[in-house]
């Protein structure tokens, strides 16, 4: 169960974080590198990315990808 506050926002950006969580609730694995943090499910697929934006891996991570 993954829990959460809300604001309303633009619908794509509530669309956007629906989705989110969505394959939040899905995720049972992660991947980590130095750059790139991947959501898998149960069977290893993968359900999205977070990757870094620059070069200091102390920044804000972004989503990047949804599969």
């Amino acid at each position: 169960m993954l829990a959460t506050t809300r604001m309303a926002r633009r619908p794509d950006v509530m669309e956007r974080e629906r989705q989110f969580l969505t394959i939040m609730e899905e995720v049972r694995r992660v991947d980590v590198s130095r750059s790139k943090l991947t959501l898998k499910d149960t069977d290893g697929n993968v359900l999205g990315e977070l990757r870094r934006r620059d070069a200091d891996w102390c920044t804000a991570k972004s989503l990047t990808s949804l599969h």
